[in-house]
């Protein structure tokens, strides 16, 4: 494996990444949550630049005629920047977060831009059926492109012809033969045995398992499980919580009182 480094400096990655385009434009507007969106040129002045050094530094690492794949929404204009130099190699992107219905993604302001830079590539990869529809839906409405099924016709680049890009659903999963094989470990079983023991034997155990970020809604299932216990739905005798959490990011701005 070969690495090649894109540099940024300080302030290009807080207006790109951290606290900027990346994590607080576009990652509360694509999850729909009630952290709302910020929105900054200047940000989007990062988001670009950054965008351009990622697709300047892969695009000559290719093959004549090799393949590209691009990751996440970090990297939605890399696509066609590198489509722009490299006409022979085929491009893939996927993205790792929900992508949302055209009504939501209308309130980004450089909307079609973002879909243009996502069109460079031959295949749009999505987790969920959803995803891909709103993608569909907004390349649709938004763009005015042809859209037949999941494949959508794209003008080409100057002369150059009409492109087919094809949005698909690729549902990604942990590995659940190897997980449910330990789960019969001996050592496991007793381990599991003696957690239930440290926790007073309950009936039943209620298991959170989140990275500390607000849109996994942590605070509201703390807030939920109080009424729970509040209005005697539930016996903290028989019935307990536990509620692992790792952290998001390392500036913290996954906290829920970050966000």
């Amino acid at each position: 494996m070969s690495l090649y480094p894109v540099r940024l400096d300080q302030e290009e990655i807080e207006r790109y990444y951290y606290e900027g385009y990346s994590n607080a434009t576009l990652w509360p507007l694509y999850h729909d949550v009630i952290v709302a969106p910020v929105f900054h040129r200047t940000w989007w002045d990062s988001y670009v630049t950054a965008n351009r050094r990622f697709a300047r530094t892969a695009a000559p690492t290719a093959s004549e005629g090799g393949t590209i794949w691009v990751h996440d929404y970090q990297l939605q204009l890399v696509p066609r920047m590198i489509r722009e130099d490299r006409a022979d190699v085929r491009i893939g992107f996927f993205n790792h977060i929900p992508f949302p219905s055209v009504e939501l993604f209308s309130q980004l302001p450089k909307r079609n831009q973002i879909l243009r830079g996502l069109l460079g590539a031959d295949l749009v990869g999505f987790q969920r059926e959803s995803d891909a529809q709103n993608f569909l839906a907004a390349v649709r409405k938004l763009l005015g492109y042809h859209v037949d099924g999941q494949t959508i016709s794209v003008p080409g680049l100057g002369a150059a012809p009409v492109r087919e890009v094809v949005a698909q659903t690729f549902p990604i999963s942990i590995d659940s033969t190897a997980v449910s094989a330990l789960t019969e470990e001996p050592e496991l079983r007793e381990r599991a045995m003696q957690l239930r023991r440290d926790l007073g034997n309950p009936q039943h155990v209620v298991l959170g398992v989140d990275r500390l970020d607000y849109t996994k809604g942590i605070r509201h299932r703390l807030k939920a499980w109080g009424e729970l216990l509040g209005d005697g739905s539930i016996d903290p005798r028989e019935t307990v919580m536990i509620q692992v959490a790792t952290p998001s990011r390392e500036t913290g701005r996954g906290i829920p009182t970050a966000a």
